[in-house]
């Protein structure tokens, strides 16, 4: 998409020139192409290299910018600093408290809360629930080894096992 609307500026800038040159004294576009002989206008060669790093950087940063936000979108957990990073999911949970922030094992309503399940329910509504989140979460599609870890916690408590 932003190669579409460069392209339409291009064109647009080229159709502005083209008209500017049509209508402009002739004397001024003497003085112009003196300039540019000249080699008055060699402070251009010199800032665009400069300019370089600046725009890389731009540019590195928004689209390490749009890879966060698509992968909170989409629940990876790839946060974009190179792999191993915990993703939004783990966080969330990591807030609530649940497993290791908390010192101490995981209780039944934290097991509850992480199938999102409510109390008294089947262990058949356990296995679906654990299917459900873990057909999402698991590590080989995307997910993360923490929340998969935390899933199959949650169910092996629940399940008495």
């Amino acid at each position: 998409m932003s190669y579409l609307v460069l392209g339409i500026a291009a064109i647009a800038g080229f159709l502005l020139l083209a008209r500017w040159l049509t209508t402009t004294n002739p004397r001024m576009l003497g003085g112009i192409a003196y300039v540019i002989m000249a080699g008055r206008s060699i402070w251009i060669a010199y800032g665009l290299p400069l300019a370089l790093p600046f725009y890389y950087q731009w540019r590195s940063n928004r689209l390490r910018r749009q890879n966060q936000d698509q992968n909170q979108n989409n629940g990876s957990d790839n946060d974009g600093s190179g792999g191993g990073g915990s993703g939004s999911g783990e966080r969330q949970e990591k807030a609530r408290g649940y497993g290791e922030g908390n010192g101490g094992p995981m209780t039944r309503k934290e097991a509850l809360d992480i199938l999102g399940l409510k109390p008294g329910v089947s262990n058949e509504d356990i296995r679906e629930a654990h299917h459900r989140l873990m057909a999402n979460l698991h590590p080989d599609r995307g997910g993360s080894n923490y929340l998969a870890t935390k899933l199959n916690q949650a169910k092996d408590l629940l399940m008495g096992q």
